[in-house]
């Protein structure tokens, strides 16, 4: 086995098998069939080539080169115990686990394009090592900015995904226009930063924020009132409103109504890594421009507001007391809610109008009251007050 360096931090697996190949002025399908006995493997930039050999080829464990060097923690951080098992073995070349593989691996190919690097951190490679490599951190899902220099990423024209010729090139390769952009907001850097959180998380399954837990902090920041379903064309503009709307175009993610399933209690289905950061990091960054914007209001008519009700029929109940007191008649309360046309408001929506409430207690304390109410008694015998 040749004497091929090692992967650096941070640097895509197949980034290293790119410098291998540079290093020993190998074509990739003589380094596959010769020296990791692998004819036909493919040097695909996202995906994970066949660690047995690769763990020869870098003599590191394999676990430690897909946890390491590869998108895998990031793609399986939404994935159950079942499904990281099984996609584990499908990654080692241990059985079964395939499909579970490719399954959860498409979680790291969403939105992705072209690959991406920081100038800053190629400088500072070609200082410390003579040459540049591919970050894993920079080619996650939607990320656009370096986490540690705070800048915008360069995109370059080569492809990460859907490529069937070999690319040898590497970051400090490419000779295309650097574009003189303003710094990235806030809410790019904290995706950064949050994808490459994920992609760093301690070995095993992840765990996906759950709709309780997206629900108790849209609560207790203002979003949403307590009890209230969520309104997915509002939850959708906050995402709009903190991320660029031709990024969310490229995406597929601008139209579309997905985020409000991740509210929804008991959904069996989960969003993807992320898509869970989006809409984190658009709840974090952002402040509700009023309380409870969140909140579905239900389509078709809602009725009258109850502070206008209210007004309506209260000063008409005191008057149609003392109309009855003056006739001398004893009525009902529904009889007595009847002639003036608030029965039916009184009987659905009585805990929203504490005016009328007040009035219909004058009439039943009063002599037009079949039933006139007691010194210090409540209209309803289970509640304290009318």
């Amino acid at each position: 086995m040749i004497p091929a360096k090692g992967p650096y931090e941070d640097e895509l697996l197949s980034s290293a098998l790119t410098r291998c190949c540079r290093a020993f002025r190998l074509p990739f399908k003589r380094l596959a069939s010769v020296v990791l006995q692998r004819p036909g493997a493919r040097d695909g930039f996202l995906t994970i080539p066949p660690l047995d050999a690769m763990q020869a080829l870098f003599a590191q464990p394999a676990e430690r080169l897909l946890w390491e060097h590869t998108a895998f923690p990031y793609a399986t951080s939404v994935a159950s115990q079942a499904v990281f098992e099984s996609a584990l073995q499908g990654a080692l070349g241990r059985g079964g686990g395939l499909g579970a593989l490719l399954g959860v691996m498409h979680n790291a190919f969403e939105g992705q394009t072209n690959r991406l690097f920081c100038r800053d951190c190629v400088k500072s490679e070609l200082s410390l090592y003579g040459e540049s490599f591919w970050h894993c951190s920079h080619n996650l899902p939607g990320v656009t900015a370096c986490r540690l220099h705070r800048c915008r990423l360069t995109t370059t024209a080569w492809p990460s995904i859907r490529f069937h010729t070999t690319i040898y090139a590497m970051p400090h390769d490419f000779k295309g226009r650097y574009r003189m952009s303003s710094a990235p907001s806030k809410a790019e850097v904290l995706l950064a930063e949050r994808s490459r959180d994920l992609q760093c998380r301690e070995w095993g399954p992840g765990r996906p924020q759950t709709a309780a837990e997206y629900r108790d902090f849209a609560v207790n920041n203002g979003w949403l009132s307590a009890g209230r379903d969520v309104s997915g064309a509002a939850l959708l503009e906050v995402v709009r409103s903190t991320f660029a709307p031709h990024a969310l175009r490229r995406w597929g993610l601008f139209a579309k109504d997905w985020p409000a399933p991740a509210f929804r209690l008991g959904n069996p289905f989960s969003l993807s890594p992320f898509r869970h950061l989006l809409l984190q990091v658009a709840l974090s960054t952002s402040k509700p421009e009023r309380p409870g914007v969140l909140d579905h209001i239900p389509a078709g008519y809602q009725g009258t507001a109850a502070r206008k009700l209210d007004a309506f029929y209260a000063p008409r109940v005191h008057a149609e007391v003392l109309r009855a007191l003056k006739a001398g008649e004893r009525l009902t309360t529904r009889e007595f809610l009847c002639r003036i046309g608030a029965y039916a408001v009184y009987r659905h929506r009585k805990d929203e109008l504490p005016a009328l409430r007040a009035a219909v207690r004058e009439f039943r304390s009063s002599a037009a009251s079949v039933k006139p109410l007691a010194v210090n008694k409540s209209l309803f015998r289970k509640l304290a007050a009318a």
